[in-house]
């Protein structure tokens, strides 16, 4: 029985979490068989007694697995073939560029694509998301958009790590990917699910790696409506 999990999503079958997508990835890259289902912001508490508040959740036969981070822990001691992170080294690696991209890459995605989400949810969700994400921001989502081209100049020079990076390897993790390629990559198709402002420029080094990393598990980066990543 293929693994189920709970997704979040917005108008027209985008899915606008990143923390979502690298759990696909990781189901992917263990060669699990899994279905998702749909969950609009508002409707997450239905589900499981409303136990939880966000997603990604899995069921698997029974199992149920919520947060990102616990999911791939999970994965990698039930299904311990093809590893999501070898060795304790890499495991490190991994947590420090998770807190890197949670310090200073999605605190800034957030605050100048809030506004793109809002009109991209559906419309049952839309006052939920602007009263609790205009706490979050500690403004409207309208000013939130304002000068957001000079704040995204700031983000893209912000990803130069990543770029010097792949300068010497084709992912993140080296020659082949691993969950550190996927946690990141995530945030970029996060935004790309709504976005009506390319995130990086048309000749950004960074979109080979994406599109390898799209290209993965049979084009499941592909798999889902996305808007352009670049212009």
């Amino acid at each position: 029985m293929p693994i189920i999990l709970y997704d979040l999503a917005c108008a027209n079958n985008r899915r606008p979490s990143p923390f979502c997508w690298r759990v696909k990835y990781a189901l992917a890259h263990k060669g699990l068989e899994f279905d998702t289902i749909p969950v609009k912001f508002t409707e997450i508490r239905k589900y499981f007694d409303g136990q939880f508040n966000t997603l990604p959740t899995i069921d698997d036969n029974g199992k149920i697995i919520n947060d990102s981070d616990a999911i791939a822990e999970y994965l990698n001691i039930a299904y311990p073939h093809k590893p999501l992170f070898l060795e304790d080294s890499e495991h490190s690696h991994i947590a420090s560029l998770e807190e890197w991209q949670m310090k200073h890459i999605l605190p800034n995605l957030f605050s100048i694509y809030a506004f793109d989400i809002y009109n991209g949810v559906s419309s049952e969700d839309k006052d939920y998301f602007r009263s609790s994400r205009e706490l979050d921001l500690g403004c409207s989502l309208e000013e939130s958009a304002v000068n957001r081209d000079v704040a995204l100049g700031t983000l893209r020079k912000s990803l130069n790590p990543l770029r010097k990076t792949l300068l010497t390897s084709p992912f993140l993790s080296g020659d082949n990917p691993n969950y550190a390629d996927y946690i990141i990559v995530s945030s970029f198709l996060w935004i790309a699910s709504v976005s009506t402002m390319p995130l990086l420029e048309a000749n950004d080094p960074l979109l080979g790696w994406i599109s390898r990393c799209q290209d993965l598990f049979n084009n499941i980066g592909y798999r889902w409506p996305l808007n352009q990543i670049s212009e």
